[in-house]
């Protein structure tokens, strides 16, 4: 009986999850991919699912699924190397500047925000609540919980677009595109950080 709620509760958070994986992956199979592995890791770990916040402890697992994920891609070949010298190579492209920005970036930028912003915004991406559960604890509506969180990344956004000093520097990768900076950004950081 247990597993049978277990497993509503999961069903019930599906669709949750598959929009925060659908921010790194941009592909609606790769996203069901990742909600599926975080559902047979939260199984494995039964022992370990929170009462309270299950949400928060999923987003948790799936970050560190797509991470993994990121990880592997990182080191795989995506073609046969026997026709990389076949194929031509693409033009340089640069990474958008947002994707460079560490936790930190964000976190320093939090305190620029207007209170009612910043609140609701920490309270979604820092603590995991879901919008309706935000709009209860403050006790205003849905909608107003949506748009304060849309004015927040907007005023992140701004803060952050003013503090960079440096045009993006080009460089080359192990498969011979050129792209930003000196690694690969990390895309757990980019969803905290200004993502719409």
């Amino acid at each position: 009986m247990e597993t049978e709620r277990i497993e509503d509760q999961l069903a019930s958070l599906r669709g949750e999850l598959i929009k925060a994986a659908m921010v790194w992956v941009q592909h609606p199979a790769d996203a069901d991919d990742l909600v599926q592995g975080a559902f047979v890791r939260a199984l494995e770990k039964r022992d370990q699912i929170p009462r309270e916040n299950l949400s928060a402890w999923l987003r948790t697992i799936l970050k560190h699924l797509m991470i993994d994920a990121w990880r592997r891609q990182r080191h795989e070949l995506p073609f046969d190397e026997r026709l990389a010298g076949a194929l031509e190579s693409p033009a340089p492209c640069a990474w958008p500047w947002w994707l460079e920005l560490s936790v930190e970036d964000v976190r320093a930028a939090l305190p620029h925000c207007r209170e009612v912003h910043r609140r609701v915004y920490e309270m979604q991406v820092i603590e995991g609540l879901r919008p309706e559960t935000i709009a209860q604890r403050l006790g205003i509506a849905p909608g107003t919980v949506a748009t304060r969180l849309f004015r927040a990344r907007a005023e992140i956004r701004q803060i952050l677009s003013k503090r960079r000093t440096q045009p993006p520097v080009l460089r080359q990768s192990r498969a011979g595109h050129l792209a930003v900076g000196s690694s690969a950004p990390d895309p757990a950081l980019v969803t905290l950080a200004v993502a719409a």
